[in-house]
C-alpha cells in the first residue's frame, strides 16, 4: 500500500497535468475536428468499397467538438484531462485502425508516424502511453488482418523505422513523464519557497510594527507589556515573564509578567514567583541550559522530574503544562530570559513561529537594555544629585568654618600697611594665612597652600591653620615653627594624604630684618630701591615626611621696602592654547611695577593674568599678601580706620 504522503504528492502532480490538459484541450480539439475532412475525399477515391475509414474520420469530428463544448459541462475533477486523452486516445487508436483498413499504405502509414510523434506532446501519465500506444497498435494489426494485408505489406524501409519509432516514442513518453514531474516538484518548491519569503516578510512586517512600537518607549515595563501583548495577540501562548540578570549577585530575578498572569494566578502564586531568583551556573536546570548556551529551550510536554529544585517551586507556584525560555542577548551577553508558558493546554508552537520568537527577543533585546540603562542612569543622577547636594552642603559648611579661622579684618602693627587679597574657586579654599604681632615686636606672617581643591584640600587647611595658632606663640624662628607644624600635622592628619607648602616670615622693624623659612613655597620677593630680592625655598613641602629639615634665611627689611607673598595660583594659570603665564613672567610684571603702590601692583598682576588668560577658566585659588615698611604718621593719615586691608 502506497503511503499517504505519496499518494498526496500523485495527485498533486495529477493536478498539474490537469492544469496542462485544460490549457491544451481547447487548441486540440479545433484541430482534430476539422483536420480530418479533407482527408475523407482521398478515402472515397482510393478506397470507395471502404466505409469504415469515414466513419472512423467523421467520429473524431464528432469527438472534437464535444471536446470544445466540455466547459459548458458542470465542473468535475479532471474534466479536460479526460476529455484531452479521450479525443487524442481516439485519434491514435483510429489513425491504427485507418492504416490497417488502408492494408498498410504506405502513405496511409506516414499519417500514423505524424500521430505518434504527436502524442508526444500530450501531457498525460506514462501509463497511459503505454495503454493508448498499445491499443493503436493493436488496432493497426487488427484492422489489417480484416482487410487481407500481411506483413509483406510493409514496406522494407517501413519494417525498420515503425518499431523503431514506436519503441522511442514510448523511451520519450517516460522522459516526457520524468520532465514534467521534475518540473513540477521544481514548481512547487520554488512556490513553496515563494510562500515562505511571504510569510516570513509578513512576519518581519508584524515584528517590525510590534518593534516600532516597542521603541518608542523607553520605560522599561511599558517596552516589556508591549511585547506581552504581541505575543498574546499573535501566539497561542498564555502567560509571559521576563526575568534578568543580576551581575552582582549572579542570578535571574523576576522583573515583569503579563497582564494575563496578573488577572488569573492567585497572590501567593504571584508572590513565589516574584521572590524566587534562580543563581546560575549551575549544570541543571532550563533556565541555566537557556542561559549558558544562549539559545531557546523549547518543552511542549514536560518532564517534572528534570527539574531542579528551584524550578520545580515556580512549577508548583504555576503549574504549566509546556514552556518555552528566549534568551534576550546583546553583545553576545544573555541580559535576560523571557518565558513563555501555557497552563490549560499544552503549547504547539512551529519552527516559523519559534523563529519569530528568536527574532522578536533579538529586536527587543537593545531597547529593553537601553532601557534598563536609561533607568539605571535616571538612578544613579538622582542618587548622584543627592550626594552632590550633601557634598556641596558639607563645601560650605567647610568654608564657613574656613573662613572662621581667617579674620576678615585685623589692624597691622604701627609702622606697616598690609594689603591681603584672596580668591578661591570655589567655597573652600587651599589656601591660609595669618598675621600675627607677637609681644616682643616682631611681626609674623604665615602663608601656606595646600595640595588639591575641595573638602579635602578645606580640611587640611583648618588643620594646618589650627595647628599653627597653637605653635605660632611657641616657635623662637621660622624654621621651628615649621618643624613642629610638620611634626604635628604628619602624626595627626597624614591619612588625609593632602600635603602642603608653606612659608613663615618674621618681621623684625627694630633691626630692620627679615628672618624667613620656606618650606617648598614658590619664590616671594622683596621690593626694595634696588629691586626685586627672591625669597627662595628653604626647605621641602610639609606633611610628606616625618624626619623634616628646613633652614632660615635673614634679608635686610628697610623702611620703604615691601614684602609680596603669594601662592602659585599667581602664575600657574593658563591661556585657551595651554601656554603656562609662569613664575618668569610675573616677575617680570612685579619688576616693571615695583615703584608703584602695593594696590596697583596687585591690580597689575590681576589683570596682566586675566588678559593671558583670555576667558579661560583659573585653575588655583590665589591669594596675595602686600606688605610695606611705612612712615607711622603718613600710614594714619592714609588710613584712619587702620592700615590693614583685606580683598577677597
Amino acid at each position: 500500500m502506497a503511503s499517504p504522503l505519496r499518494i498526496r504528492a500523485q495527485a498533486t502532480y495529477q493536478d498539474e497535468l490537469n492544469r496542462l490538459c485544460k490549457l491544451l484541450l481547447f487548441p486540440a480539439s479545433l484541430v482534430l475536428t476539422f483536420s480530418w475532412l479533407p482527408f475523407m475525399y482521398a478515402d472515397f477515391s482510393m478506397f470507395p468499397g471502404n466505409t469504415l475509414m469515414p466513419i472512423l474520420r467523421g467520429v473524431l469530428s464528432i469527438l472534437g467538438i464535444c471536446g470544445l463544448l466540455v466547459r459548458f459541462l458542470p465542473d468535475f475533477a479532471g474534466k479536460e484531462r479526460w476529455a484531452l486523452q479521450i479525443i487524442v486516445g481516439y485519434f491514435e487508436i483510429a489513425t491504427g485502425a485507418i492504416v490497417g483498413l488502408s492494408g498498410i499504405h504506405a502513405q496511409y502509414l506516414s499519417g500514423f508516424y505524424i500521430a505518434l510523434v504527436g502524442w508526444l506532446m500530450i501531457p498525460v501519465r506514462f501509463q497511459t502511453s503505454m495503454l493508448v500506444l498499445g491499443l493503436s497498435l493493436l488496432a493497426l494489426i487488427l484492422s489489417a488482418y480484416a482487410s487481407g494485408a500481411g506483413i509483406q505489406a510493409i514496406g522494407m524501409h517501413d519494417r525498420f523505422v515503425l518499431p523503431s519509432l514506436f519503441l522511442g516514442v514510448l523511451v520519450f513518453s517516460a522522459f516526457m513523464d520524468r520532465i514534467r514531474q521534475a518540473w513540477y516538484q521544481t514548481t512547487v518548491q520554488l512556490n513553496r519557497e515563494k510562500e515562505k519569503a511571504q510569510r516570513a516578510r509578513q512576519d518581519l512586517e508584524q515584528i517590525s510594527r510590534a518593534a516600532r512600537r516597542i521603541n518608542e518607549s523607553v520605560e522599561t515595563r511599558q517596552i516589556v507589556q508591549h511585547l506581552f501583548d504581541y505575543v498574546s495577540e499573535n501566539f497561542k501562548i498564555e502567560y509571559c515573564w521576563l526575568r534578568l540578570v543580576d551581575p552582582e549577585r549572579n542570578d535571574l530575578y523576576l522583573y515583569e509578567f503579563s497582564k494575563a498572569a496578573e488577572r488569573n494566578l492567585s497572590a501567593d502564586s504571584i508572590a513565589t514567583l516574584r521572590q524566587t531568583r534562580i543563581p546560575l551556573g549551575n549544570e541543571s536546570g532550563a533556565f541555566n541550559r537557556t542561559y549558558r548556551k544562549k539559545k531557546l529551550t523549547f518543552r511542549k510536554d514536560i518532564d517534572r522530574g528534570r527539574a531542579n529544585q528551584i524550578e520545580g517551586r515556580l512549577l508548583d507556584a504555576l503549574p504549566i503544562r509546556s514552556y518555552l525560555l528566549v534568551p534576550l542577548i546583546v553583545r553576545d551577553e544573555v541580559i535576560g530570559i523571557l518565558s513563555f508558558n501555557n497552563v490549560r493546554q499544552p503549547m504547539d508552537l512551529s519552527i516559523r513561529e519559534l523563529d519569530s520568537l528568536t527574532v522578536i527577543a533579538e529586536q527587543i533585546g537593545g531597547a529593553l537594555n537601553t532601557s534598563v540603562l536609561f533607568e539605571t542612569t535616571v538612578r544613579l543622577k538622582s542618587q548622584a544629585e543627592r550626594l552632590l547636594a550633601e557634598i556641596k552642603s558639607d563645601i560650605r559648611a567647610a568654608g564657613k568654618l574656613q573662613r572662621n579661622l581667617i579674620p576678615r579684618t585685623f589692624s597691622a602693627p604701627p609702622g606697616f600697611s598690609i594689603l591681603v587679597e584672596s580668591r578661591a574657586l570655589s567655597d573652600v579654599s587651599g589656601d591660609v594665612f595669618d598675621v600675627f604681632a607677637a609681644d616682643s615686636g616682631v611681626l609674623r606672617v604665615f602663608l601656606a597652600d595646600v595640595t588639591g581643591h575641595g573638602v579635602t584640600a578645606a580640611l587640611a587647611t583648618i588643620a594646618a591653620k589650627g595647628e599653627f595658632d597653637q605653635l605660632k606663640r611657641e616657635a623662637n624662628s621660622p624654621s621651628e615653627l615649621l618643624g613642629l607644624l610638620n611634626e604635628r600635622y604628619f602624626q595627626k592628619y597624614r591619612a588625609l594624604q593632602s600635603f602642603f607648602t608653606a612659608i613663615v616670615i618674621d618681621i623684625d622693624a627694630a633691626e630692620n630684618l627679615v628672618r624667613y623659612a620656606s618650606g617648598g613655597h614658590c619664590s616671594q620677593f622683596l621690593l626694595n630701591a634696588q629691586g626685586l630680592i627672591d625669597l627662595h625655598r628653604t626647605g621641602p613641602i610639609l606633611g610628606a615626611r616625618a624626619d623634616y629639615r628646613v633652614t632660615d634665611q635673614e634679608v635686610c627689611f628697610n623702611p620703604g621696602d615691601s614684602l609680596l607673598l603669594f601662592t602659585d595660583g599667581a602664575f600657574e594659570e593658563f591661556s585657551p592654547e595651554g601656554e603656562e603665564f609662569g613664575e618668569s613672567r610675573l616677575r617680570g610684571i612685579i619688576e616693571a611695577s615695583r615703584t608703584l603702590p602695593m594696590d596697583e601692583i596687585v591690580q597689575q598682576m590681576n589683570s596682566r593674568v586675566m588678559e593671558f588668560c583670555n576667558g579661560n577658566p583659573l585653575q588655583d585659588d590665589i591669594t596675595i599678601l602686600g606688605i610695606k615698611r611705612v612712615n607711622v604718621n603718613d600710614d594714619v593719615q592714609a588710613s584712619p580706620e587702620g592700615p590693614a586691608r583685606l580683598r577677597s
